[in-house]
C-alpha cells in the first residue's frame, strides 16, 4: 500500500498496468489504494480494463473508470469501445451510464436516451440522472422531453428539470437566445413551484438582454418575486459593464418590486456604477 501510494503521488504512468493488477488483489486495503491511484491518473488505456471490472459487478472500479473517462483524450473512441463491450445488453449499458455521461458525445447521448424507455424503473432513473449531469447543450432535447412527459414519474421529472436548469446556467457555448428559450420551455414544463423557481434562478446566469426581458414579468409576482429579483440582480451585476442600460433597468425594477434590504443594497451598487 505504501508503494502504491508513492507511485500515485509521483504519478508514475509506467506503473498503471501494475495498479490495474493490484486492483484485483484479494486484500481490500490494497485494492482501495490501487483504485485511489487509478482515480488520480488513469486515462484512455485503462478504460477498457476498468470497464470490464465494472461490468463484472466490481462496483469499486466505478469511480476510477469515471475519472479515467473524464481525462480521456479520445472520448468518441472510448464511447465506441464501451458500447461494444456492453454489446447492446441494456443492463451492461446501464452499469456504464456515469462513464458515458463523463465521456459525452452524440453516440453516448443516444445510448442513454434509449435507456430512458427501459422497462426497468431503476434503469430509467439511472439514465435520467446521467442525462441530468450532461455538460453539453445537446442533452436539452431529451431532458425537455422527459420534463414535459405527463406520464413521467415525479422523481424523473424533477431530475430532468434540474438538468435543464444546469444547462441554462452552464452551457456557455450555446447561444444566449437558445438558453433563454430553453429556460422558458423548462419553466412551462415544470410541475411544481420549486422547479419553476430553480429555472428562474438559472436565467440570472445568462448574460443577455433577452434573459432580462424574460425575468421582468416575474419581479412583482408574489410566488416568484424573491427568486426573480435575486436572479435579476445577478444578471445586472454580470451586465454592468457590457450592457449598462439593461443592468440599470433591472436594478431599478428590483428596487420598485421589493423592500428586501439586502436586495435593495445590491440594486443600489449596480446603479452607482
Amino acid at each position: 500500500v505504501a508503494a502504491i501510494n508513492a507511485m500515485a503521488a509521483r504519478r508514475q504512468t509506467a506503473a498503471l498496468s501494475d495498479l490495474l493488477t493490484y486492483s484485483g488483489d484479494s486484500d481490500s486495503t490494497v485494492r482501495r489504494a490501487a483504485y485511489a491511484a487509478l482515480r488520480g491518473f488513469g486515462g484512455d488505456a485503462e478504460i477498457p480494463a476498468l470497464a470490464e471490472q465494472v461490468l463484472a459487478g466490481k462496483t469499486e472500479a466505478a469511480g476510477a473508470l469515471e475519472a479515467a473517462a473524464q481525462r480521456a483524450t479520445d472520448k468518441p473512441a472510448a464511447v465506441k469501445k464501451l458500447l461494444a463491450m456492453a454489446g447492446g445488453d441494456e443492463q451492461k449499458v446501464a452499469a456504464l451510464v456515469e462513464t458515458l455521461s463523463a465521456l459525452g458525445g452524440d453516440e453516448a447521448l443516444a445510448a442513454l436516451n434509449r435507456l430512458v424507455s427501459s422497462s426497468s424503473p431503476d434503469t430509467q432513473n439511472a439514465a435520467v440522472r446521467a442525462l441530468g449531469t450532461w455538460a453539453d447543450f445537446s442533452a436539452s432535447k431529451p431532458l425537455l422531453a422527459i420534463a414535459g412527459n405527463k406520464e413521467a414519474q415525479l422523481n424523473q421529472h424533477v431530475l430532468a428539470v434540474q438538468g435543464l436548469a444546469a444547462l441554462v446556467r452552464s452551457a456557455e457555448a450555446a447561444p444566449a437566445a437558445s438558453r433563454v428559450e430553453l429556460a422558458l420551455a423548462a419553466y412551462n414544463a415544470a410541475r411544481r413551484l420549486e422547479e419553476k423557481k430553480l429555472i428562474l434562478s438559472a436565467l440570472g446566469a445568462v448574460p443577455d438582454r433577452r434573459a432580462a426581458e424574460a425575468l421582468k414579468p416575474f419581479l412583482k409576482d408574489p410566488q416568484f418575486k424573491t427568486e426573480a429579483c435575486a436572479a435579476a440582480l445577478s444578471l445586472g451585476e454580470a451586465l454592468a459593464r457590457s450592457d449598462r442600460r439593461t443592468a440599470r433597468e433591472l436594478a431599478t425594477e428590483v428596487k420598485t418590486a421589493t423592500d428586501d434590504a439586502s436586495l435593495v443594497r445590491r440594486a443600489d451598487r449596480i446603479l452607482s456604477r
